[in-house]
């Protein structure tokens, strides 16, 4: 048999077939590296979805009713979503506290939610807040 291979005792095919297996190892350990990496974001995309779904004004009110979080925490929630550019979300949290709230603290809450109005570009209904 080594008759018929005579470049196995060839020390440069050696060394030419080791440095193909190391090719071949590299080139699969880059494209399974690559498979590994979008399916980790895909399973990252996936789960951070599951916290951007947005509330109803159902499941909101349900929220604020409730009692588990007090009405401070609501109201840096709604702070933070100002922070971030979020008015939708801060005057929905809001109108809500303005319902359900205490009403020691409606003045505050009314001219927060008016501040957000004229933040958000509703000028009309800032001013009737306002006045």
């Amino acid at each position: 048999m080594s008759t018929f291979f005579i470049e196995f005792r060839d020390p440069l095919f050696g060394a030419i077939l080791f440095f193909v297996i190391i090719f071949v190892i590299a080139i699969f350990s880059y494209w399974f590296n690559r498979y590994k990496k979008r399916e980790d974001y895909k399973h990252l995309d996936r789960f951070l979805k599951q916290f951007n779904t947005p509330v109803s004004k159902e499941e909101l009110y349900v929220l604020i009713t409730k009692g588990e979080l007090s009405e401070k925490t609501w109201l840096l929630l709604a702070h933070s979503f100002i922070k971030n550019g979020d008015y939708e979300k801060a005057i929905e949290i809001y109108s809500e506290l303005l319902k359900v709230g205490n009403k020691d603290n409606y003045r505050d809450t009314l001219f927060l939610l008016g501040k957000t109005y004229l933040k958000a570009g509703f000028l009309v209904r800032s001013k009737t807040i306002f006045l």
